[in-house]
């Protein structure tokens, strides 16, 4: 019911939808189909209310003029009765006019029916003249032009049904069947298209023949294609006008088609459609797929399972689970081929599938194997890394590396020696840093000359080699130990300073300053700058009688200075003083006993200093023999010394320098201890 109801929706409503804006129908024209040799015109029309109880008038107009003419003599109204032969032909006929004739006019216009009425009337040209909407102007003149009007009366007023288009006497010729008629033959139904052409034609009879035998219609009832409200509301038409389920696969079809006008006349046949058997049965899937995996390339293998059809086979791809498969190979394997080499450029699972084609190109598909691609490749070397050194940090940096898995970076820290090559690195970030600069502190007072390099690890742990490496050393912002004077030699008009060495390697000068007063700010420095030896300063510019004080202070080579010295103070003696030196007693280092650690490499000293409450300490001076000794460290007050400092030398030379509070010192025997067997 309801797709009646449509159709009657498509006839009625789309047709008035092409009219005039005003008009409440189609109106139709044809030459006459009952003689083809006629110059008659038969004029049909269908309104919205498919019929006036008063009835229509019909109206004609020859081209070139303005006039129209009423070409009916009386309105045409349903007919009461239906003539006997009619009848006869088709029984039907009475039930359809019963229907309007024995229903009010106001229930006839919201009943259902009419849309039966309407269909018959289009189909039966009996049933149109019997209910009124179809006029025969019998008077049309040959080779002239004309137009028709249908208006219908209610009320005593006409009301505009609608207006033909100019329509030429002569002999009928019968409608053009559908036109460009095309065939998709799928696996189980045959899809069929045609132009359409609502205007020319109301509906369309298909008619097929099976292995070549005769042609039957299989429309029980003609295809009428409707527009339906798309998406956005714009009627669209269906994507498929017909489908064919009833075929086999091994059957051969053809089609022919016809279509019927809005007068009940059916047209010719179309030129016939061919569609041959068609083969959609796949051969057997391909079987025992596996693959291999070196490196970055993977070999598939599999079974063929070979059939007289089997045209060859296809290797499909994807890297993710769920996303769409890729077909690796540009054209289709030979039906023999059982393996294939797939190169992929990054690492993770993928999943690989082997589909077999046979002639017709069908197409099985194996089960789906997973592979798992490791990465094993080391990212890019970290190029032009720079180290800038500041007080108490390197600061690192160095060019980006570009590999798309990267995961970040380790600095690699090692003490610079004369052959870098074999250093053994320490980690300074225990973390990758995702950055390309990296900040490493250490104390202020470290001296060590320092080797950095940069390696890159992926996200599958593979690193790097190193990077080239860069040797630095931290500015030097540690002052020297102040220095310690031992003792002041006052002569006459004069006086000097001695001092001890400091044990630091890069003191490279000292300063000395006097004054007059025990008082810092009137201390000032004498002379020139004066050099690590032979460590004394003779002062001739003093005045005879007077009481100096003195102190030093040394410098580095990155001209650190150190606090000032202990303050010593000096008499400065006239022609009449004696200069008299004391004696030394008790300051001499006792028991002194000598180790090699030949496990550790380094030798360890021990030894008694005196008891003596004048004793200020000691230094240690080392060398390699008795001509080459320098101080290995400051004045101290202990009696036991590990030299872990042992390099190159088979011995070293040891000697011990002990000084009282007043600066006097007492020199030791030397101690040579061999470090080979």
């Amino acid at each position: 019911m309801k797709k009646l109801i449509s159709i009657y929706l498509f006839v009625c409503f789309a047709l008035v939808a092409k009219a005039q804006v005003d008009s409440a129908g189609t109106v139709f024209v044809s030459n006459d189909y009952r003689n083809a040799s006629s110059n008659a015109i038969v004029v049909k029309w269908i309104a919205l209310d498919v019929y006036y109880p008063s009835g229509f008038n019909v109206y004609r107009q020859e081209r070139g003029t303005q006039t129209w003419t009423r070409i009916n003599e009386t309105p045409y109204i349903v007919a009461k009765t239906i003539p006997a032969d009619a009848l006869r032909k088709d029984p039907d006929l009475k039930t359809f006019l019963d229907n309007v004739n024995q229903v009010s006019y106001v229930d006839f216009k919201k009943s259902v029916m009419r849309v039966f009425v309407v269909i018959k009337a289009i189909k039966s040209p009996v049933f149109a003249e019997l209910l009124g909407i179809v006029h025969y102007d019998e008077t049309a003149q040959n080779g002239k032009s004309y137009r028709y009007q249908v208006k219908g009366i209610s009320d005593g007023k006409e009301i505009l049904i609608n207006t033909s288009p100019f329509i030429i006497t002569g002999n009928y010729i019968a409608p053009e069947p559908p036109r460009n008629i095309t065939i998709d033959r799928k696996r189980k139904v045959v899809e069929m298209m045609w132009d359409y052409e609502d205007s020319r034609y109301y509906g369309v009879n298909i008619y097929r023949s099976t292995n070549g035998r005769q042609y039957e219609k299989i429309t029980p009832q003609e295809r009428h294609i409707q527009k339906t409200p798309g998406q956005d509301g714009t009627p669209i038409l269906p994507e498929i006008f017909f489908e064919d389920y009833d075929i086999k696969k091994d059957e051969t079809y053809a089609y022919k088609l016809t279509c019927i006008d809005y007068f009940g006349q059916e047209s010719g046949f179309s030129p016939e459609v061919k569609m041959a058997s068609i083969d959609f049965d796949a051969p057997p899937a391909p079987e025992a797929l596996k693959g291999e995996v070196h490196f970055k390339a993977i070999k598939l293998s599999w079974t063929p399972q070979l059939v007289d059809d089997l045209a060859g086979f296809n290797v499909y791809r994807h890297h993710h689970a769920g996303e769409g498969k890729t077909k690796l190979n540009a054209a289709l394997l030979d039906r023999v081929t059982s393996n294939f080499d797939d190169a992929v450029t990054e690492t993770g699972m993928y999943y690989y599938t082997v589909g077999a084609v046979d002639k017709a190109g069908n197409e099985s598909l194996s089960g789906e194997i997973m592979i798992d691609v490791h990465d094993i490749f080391p990212p890019a070397i970290p190029q032009n890394v720079r180290v800038v050194a500041d007080s108490g940090q390197f600061t690192l940096k160095w060019d980006a590396v570009t590999d798309s898995d990267l995961k970040g970076y380790f600095i690699y820290r090692s003490l610079n020696d004369n052959d870098n090559s074999d250093n053994e690195f320490i980690i300074v970030n225990k973390e990758p840093t995702s950055e390309t600069s990296y900040i490493d502190k250490l104390p202020k007072n470290v001296r060590n000359k320092f080797v950095y390099t940069v390696v890159a690890m992926d996200t599958s742990f593979n690193h790097s080699k190193h990077s080239e490496i860069s040797v630095v050393q931290l500015p030097d912002v540690t002052p020297p130990q102040a220095p310690f004077i031992r003792n002041i030699h006052t002569e006459p008009g004069k006086i000097r300073i001695d001092w001890l060495p400091n044990h630091e390697t890069d003191v490279k000068n000292y300063q000395v300053y006097r004054s007059s007063e025990l008082d810092s700010a009137n201390y000032i420095v004498l002379g020139e700058v004066l050099p690590t030896a032979p460590n004394s300063f003779t002062d001739v510019t003093p005045h005879p009688g007077h009481t100096y004080f003195y102190y030093l202070k040394a410098v580095d080579q990155s001209n650190n200075i150190s606090i000032h010295s202990n303050i010593y103070e000096g008499l400065v003696l006239d022609d009449s003083d004696s200069y008299i030196e004391k004696e030394l007693n008790g300051l001499n280092v006792k028991e002194v006993k000598t180790k090699f650690n030949q496990k550790k490499n380094q030798i360890e000293l021990t030894w008694k200093n005196s008891d003596t409450p004048e004793l200020l300490g000691l230094v240690i001076y080392r060398g390699t023999s008795d001509n080459d000794l320098e101080p290995l460290t400051g004045l101290q007050k202990i009696n036991n010394y590990t030299d872990k400092d042992l390099k190159g030398s088979k011995q070293f030379v040891y000697q011990f320098r002990t000084y009282d509070v007043n600066g006097h010192k007492i020199i030791s025997p030397n101690y040579t201890v061999k470090t080979i067997k």
